[in-house]
Parts: C-alpha cells; sequence; structure tokens
C-alpha cells in the first residue's frame, strides 16, 4: 500500500501556505570521507542571510544538534549541524562517547579538517552570505568550537555553551579572527573555576575580543534539558510531572515531520491487559473473542497479532486451543516479564514470538525495580539474546516510555536491540508504551510526552523500522484516540488496543475505533468486517460485561437520539445527524430514545421505527396518530426505557393517551406550542 491517502491532500493544502523553516539531511565529504549533516533555513527569507555551524555533543550528530539548528533558523540564519565523527556516528553510552571524542580530540589535523569540510559547504549554499559565518557548539562541540577559532578559522563568532576551556594548543597573538564568547555553569564539575580563569588569561594574552559568562548554580549540560548522568540518579522529570499539579506540557519550536508509514494494522491485547481489569476469562469465551477478532480483520489480517498470557494452565490451554484452530491471523503471541524463568514459558508454548515487558523510565527502573540503568538493560538483554538464539522474534515492550529519558536510557536499550537484529537476521520488535496515558498529540510537543516526536526519534535515532513499531496507548488523560492516531502518522505501523478498550485503570486504545481509523487514514475497507463489531459488543452483554451505554460503536446509545430537534433532522434525512451508515457498517440503524424532551419528532421518528403501518404519511403536526384504534402513545411509554419516564414525562403521556386532551392542551387553538414540541 502507497502511503496514507491523507498525504497527498496535505502536501496539496499546504502548497499555498505561508514558507516555514525547511530542513534537510545532507551528505558532504573530506578526502573522500564522508560526512552527514543537517541544514536548516527559512525559505521565506529572500536573498542572502549569515550561516552558522553547529558542532554536537559527545553523543555525535544527533536530534539535540538538529533542533538547534531548526531555532536559528527560525531567527533567519542557515545553519549546518555538522558531522565530527564521520558517516553520522552517535555514542550511545558514556564510554563510547567518551572513546569518539577523544579520537577527534587527539587529532587535530583530522578534527580541522573534517570542520572546514562542513565550513565550505555551508559557504556553497545559495541562501548563505559566505563572508558571514558564526559557529557554535554544546559541551564537545564546545570545545572543537573554540578550538577552531584558535587556529584562525574566518568566523565572525565563536560560542562555546558548557564546553571545555583548557587547551594544548593556546591561542597566540594576532591569530583569532572571531569574537569569542563562553557559556559555563558554575557548579559545573567538568569546568571548574580554577579552568575559567585560565581561559580569561589566555585570552586576554591573546588580544581576543572576548566574553565569558558563568551561569550561578548551572550544572554541566544546562542547555540541554534531556542531559542526565545516570550516576547523578534517576531522572523524573519534575518539570513536566510535578505530581502535586497535574502534567505539564512542553513543547519544542519546530514540529517533527508527518511521516505515515506505508502500511498499517492493528495488534489486540484484549487477552493479556484486558484481563488486567476485568473477571479473567474463560477458555471457551477466550477462543469465541479471538474467531472474532479473526473475522473483524478480515483476510488481509487487519488485526494482525493477539497476545495472550502465559502463567497459568487456563492461559496455556486457551492458547493452544487458538492455535489448533489454524486461523492465519491473528498471530498468536505471548506476553512475559524479562526474566529466563517466564522465557521458558514461551519455549514450551512452541510460540514464534513473544512480548517481552523491559519497563524503561526511571520510575519503573529505580522505585519499582530498585536498580540501576544499566544493570535493568543487561537483564533485558539477556531474554532478547534468548529470544534469538531460538529463532524466536522478541517484540519489547518499553514500558513507560512517555516518563523515561528517551537519550540516555531508550535510544542505547533500543539500538541495541536493532543491532541484535542486524547479527542474528531476525528483526526485534518495540512497542512503546504511553503506560500512564499522558502522552500528547501536537507534532511540537517536546520529549518525554510528545508521541509524534518520539515516534519520530524511535524511527530516525533508534532506527527502527516503521513495521517493527509498536504503539500502545493507556486513557487515564482521555486522550487515547489522538495519540494513537499521531502514532500512525508519525511512523508506526501498529496500533495496539482491546476489544472495547477494556484494560489497566481508564482501559486501553478501543479495537473497534482503530478499525475506523484505519480505514479512513487509507481510504481503504482492506477486507474488514466492521458489522462484527455489534457482534462482539452482543457476545459481551452475554457473558456479563456492562458496557457504558455512551460508548462509541457499541454503547446503547451510541446513534440513538432523544432530542426532537435531532429527530427532525433524522427523519429528513439521518446523514445530517449519524456520521456514516450504522445500518450497513454496524447492522445498527439510528433509533431515538423516547423523553420529554423528544417533542413531536422524536414521537413520529419513534413511529416510523416501531409502526409503519400507523406512521405511514404521518407528519409530525399531524394528531391522527394518537386517534388510531390500533395505537396509543400509551403504547410508546411502554415501550420507553425506565430511565424516561420521569414524573414530568409520565403526565404528558397520559395526556397523551386520551386524543382529546391532548389535542386541546398540546396544540389547541389560540395557544402557544408546547414547549416539548420542536
Amino acid at each position: 500500500m502507497n502511503k496514507f491517502i491523507f498525504t497527498a491532500i496535505f502536501l496539496f493544502l499546504s502548497s499555498g501556505v505561508q514558507a516555514m523553516v525547511q530542513g534537510k539531511e545532507v551528505t558532504y565529504s573530506n578526502n573522500g570521507e564522508t560526512l552527514k549533516g543537517y541544514l536548516a533555513y527559512d525559505d521565506a527569507i529572500k536573498g542572502k542571510r549569515p550561516g552558522v555551524l553547529v558542532v554536537h555533543e559527545w553523543w555525535g550528530h544527533n536530534e539535540y544538534a538538529r533542533k538547534r539548528a531548526r531555532m536559528l533558523a527560525e531567527l533567519g540564519y542557515t545553519a549546518l549541524a555538522l558531522d565530527m565523527y564521520g558517516d553520522g556516528k552517535q555514542a550511545h553510552h558514556p564510554d563510547e562517547a567518551g572513546k569518539f571524542a577523544g579520537e577527534v580530540a587527539k587529532n587535530l589535523p583530522l578534527a580541522k579538517a573534517r570542520f572546514d569540510a562542513a565550513l565550505e559547504f555551508l559557504r556553497r549554499q545559495v541562501s548563505v552570505d559566505p563572508g558571514n559565518i558564526a559557529a557554535l557548539g554544546y559541551c564537545f562541540g564546545g570545545s572543537v568550537a573554540l578550538q577552531m577559532a584558535r587556529l584562525g578559522e574566518d568566523l565572525k563568532v565563536v560560542a562555546s555553551y558548557h564546553g571545555g576551556l583548557a587547551t594544548q594548543t593556546p591561542a597566540q597573538p594576532g591569530m583569532v579572527k572571531a569574537k569569542v564568547i563562553s557559556f559555563t555553569g558554575e557548579d559545573d564539575p567538568m569546568i571548574p573555576p580554577e579552568q575559567v580563569a585560565a581561559f580569561r588569561e589566555e585570552m586576554e594574552k591573546a588580544e581576543v575580543s572576548y566574553k565569558t559568562v558563568v551561569f550561578p548554580g548551572a550544572k554541566h549540560s544546562f542547555t540541554n534539558p534531556a542531559a542526565h548522568n545516570s550516576a547523578d540518579g534517576p531522572d523524573y522529570f519534575r518539570d513536566a510531572f510535578p505530581y502535586s499539579l497535574p502534567p505539564m506540557v512542553q513543547f519544542e519550536r519546530s514540529p517533527v515531520p508527518l511521516e505515515p508509514a506505508d502500511s498499517i494494522w492493528i495488534t489486540d491485547t484484549t487477552f493479556r491487559d484486558g484481563q488486567q481489569s476485568r473477571a479473567p476469562y474463560s477458555v471457551g469465551q477466550i477462543v469465541h473473542l479471538y474467531e472474532l477478532l479473526h473475522r473483524l480483520g478480515g483476510p488481509q489480517g487487519m488485526i494482525r497479532q493477539s497476545e495472550f498470557f502465559l502463567y497459568t494452565k487456563k492461559d496455556r490451554e486457551a492458547v493452544e486451543r487458538c492455535l489448533v484452530l489454524g486461523l492465519a491471523f491473528p498471530q498468536v503471541t505471548g506476553w512475559i516479564r524479562a526474566t529466563m524463568a517466564d522465557y521458558q514459558l514461551v519455549r514450551d508454548a512452541g510460540l514464534k514470538e513473544t512480548g517481552i515487558l523491559t519497563s524503561i523510565s526511571d520510575y519503573h527502573i529505580f522505585k519499582k525495580l530498585g536498580s540501576t540503568r544499566e544493570k535493568v538493560i543487561a537483564g533485558y538483554l539477556e531474554v532478547v539474546d534468548a529470544a534469538l538464539a531460538d529463532g524466536v522474534i522478541p517484540r519489547c515492550h518499553i514500558e513507560d516510555s512517555t516518563r523515561a529519558d528517551f537519550h540516555h536510557v531508550v535510544l542505547p536499550f533500543v539500538q541495541q536491540l536493532m543491532e541484535r537484529g542486524k547479527q542474528t537476521g531476525i528483526q526485534g520488535k518495540v512497542r512503546y508504551p504511553d503506560t500512564m496515558g499522558v502522552g500528547v498529540s501536537d507534532p511540537h510537543a517536546a520529549l518525554p510526552r510528545g508521541i509524534p516526536r518520539l515516534t519520530h526519534m524511535l524511527r530516525h535515532e533508534a532506527g527502527v523500522p516503521s513495521e517493527a513499531l509498536e504503539y500502545h496507548g493507556q486513557n487515564d488523560l482521555n486522550a487515547i484516540i489522538p495519540n494513537a492516531v499521531a502514532a500512525w502518522l508519525y511512523g508506526a505501523s501498529s496500533n495496539n488496543g482491546t476489544l472495547l478498550g477494556i484494560g489497566e485503570r481508564s482501559g486501553n486504545t478501543p479495537i473497534e475505533a482503530l478499525v475506523f481509523w484505519l480505514i479512513g487514514l487509507t481510504g481503504e475497507t482492506h477486507g474488514i468486517d466492521t458489522t462484527v463489531i455489534t457482534e462482539i459488543a452482543d457476545y459481551y452483554r452475554e457473558i456479563g460485561e456492562t458496557i457504558d451505554q455512551r460508548l462509541p460503536f457499541v454503547g446503547s446509545n451510541f446513534n440513538v437520539t432523544r432530542a426532537g430537534i435531532h429527530a427532525d433532522g433524522m427523519i429528513k434525512d439521518e446523514e445530517i445527524y449519524n456520521p456514516f451508515d450504522t445500518g450497513r457498517l454496524l447492522n445498527r440503524p439510528p433509533g431515538v430514545a423516547i423523553t420529554d424532551k423528544s417533542g413531536a419528532a422524536g414521537l413520529l421518528m419513534w413511529m416510523q421505527d416501531h409502526r409503519p403501518d400507523v406512521s405511514a404519511g404521518v407528519g409530525k403536526r399531524d394528531h391522527a396518530s394518537c386517534d388510531s384504534s390500533t395505537w396509543s402513545c400509551a403504547s410508546m411509554m411502554a415501550a420507553a426505557s425506565p430511565a424516561s419516564r420521569t414524573r414530568k414525562s409520565r403526565a404528558w403521556w397520559t395526556r397523551c393517551s386520551h386524543p382529546r386532551a391532548s389535542h386541546k392542551g398540546a396544540r389547541g387553538p389560540g395557544r402557544a406550542p408546547s414547549p416539548n414540541s420542536r
């Protein structure tokens, strides 16, 4: 399948809107070595403008450097986030970052050559004034920028943010062409006051135009909210999650790009997460619901997988009976904790894929598991390796990903998972659960809460293919559908849900809703049989499940009107108040419930539905219906729901059951219409 049909519509509509910042990956070279950068500019600005080189932290050319380039572009510059490691290489552990940074620091000619290659590339851009270029850097990048100034690079300004100030090759008088400014933190252990003082002395001796700024109380990497050293302890993102207040939404200045996957589908966790908030299903109930999921998803398997607990004898029997059915879809998968004992259950069941709980936020690592980041990741990978050795696909559930440190925990773990897949030829999968339902669907929303940004980062920073990326939502903040749709829009192929949304606390993403959104986004039915949704709801009622009457698609009030003004519209054309053909797609024609708010239109609609022999040719202002020898409004009252039989409505029905009194009281000559008539 091609990209979603809305993509073309979006592009068409956006062609005439005001220009905005453009960002693109670029490739340039240094003596045959490939370097990968990111160029950002505002195409609404005409003519040449100043250029800025952005030098990355010791982690390498990552999203943070790109973000800074986009921010500079918003201010009117053309910015290039350059590559000091070669081939866009990134580090995912402090030891690795130290190694990469050390290799550059010890080879000054190589560092200068890579910097010069970026400088020349930026100068060649049509939007750049080649004689008006600055450079800035962060941490390692700040040190690099200062070193290039010391070497006499033709730059107007050089700025260092929490970059090291010490050097083996101090500036010499007359060499430094740029104005220099450094920003450091007073409490930065990597840049003590003695180093700041020595830097000032160096600049003075070399007769450099410079300035130093020391921020009181600031630590290292103070410009990067995502920066964190696990040695400092857990990061609970208190700016976003103050706990004594509702979770706070934080935004980036630039959005992530809309990037739907080539194909999308649904996965099911009814028999795992869905069983955590209700009485356990019987084996027979599981098998029947599994068959209904198969019918709902259709022959193309748009409900691709269903996951099962494996802990009890009943769970394992349900798995066996579903496997015996031999259905291609949904594929039966397991769910386990990341322990070798749990993994043995997968082996015993003979499953080809299993979910593995890999809790990833510091809330879980430090508070729940009482461990450290390094230890838990090592334990997770042990189970992953065992699965890969058996040819079993591991689907790691990075629990609480919307409260997790992406750059220092999520990223290194997921990248190791992807690397193991390359080595073994077995593609591991990533499910990113919004465990507390705190996700935000806006593309500007910052990490850790932004679902579009998290999806984008997992795709492009962690290297997870769309088809291996699965979103799992919770409904604690009532944002479950926008977040699930956002996951599809920004790159995940798979969305995980449960039947009727039954799940932990406020529930999971309802599969019946995902079905309709999938069809709407792709413009195809894919063989999905939406009428099965009503069968599923009826079966749940049969087994004793109470379904909220206002629940979309399955609740008793879903397409039932009580307002006379709505009924009047429905009589004229049901499309006025019915969003789609619920009769054809759900085997649920629109209906009316009679209350004191129904008015004459509501009565007529009820009669048309229940007594077409009486209602034929009758209008809402025609009272002949009440004189019918075979019909009275009292019979309507008898059929109305008990909840609707208020004192007021009972009195009204009493009048309506006596034609003369009703006609005189409701619409008699010289009287205003009844307030209930609409």
